[in-house]
């Protein structure tokens, strides 16, 4: 099978998704009360941390596709 510029580029946007979980179980986090406040922080921070490195990679990675098809033209 072979795929095109925009199957690829649905891919990218699918697995950018995963930002989104990590949101939710960022936000899911504000109900949990029987968690130590340091410890919960802790892992909101965690989280947040991750969202940002994601939206960087894959911010990177796409830009790379963009440049990748104009290379093709």
């Amino acid at each position: 099978m072979e795929y095109s510029r925009f199957d690829h580029e649905q891919q990218i946007m699918a697995c950018w998704l995963i930002t989104n979980d990590i949101q939710t179980v960022l936000e899911y986090t504000e109900n949990l009360h029987a968690v130590p406040p340091e410890q919960l922080d802790q892992l909101q921070n965690m989280l947040i941390g991750m969202i940002s490195l994601y939206d960087q990679k894959f911010d990177k990675l796409f830009k790379f596709f963009e440049e990748s098809l104009k290379a093709q033209k």
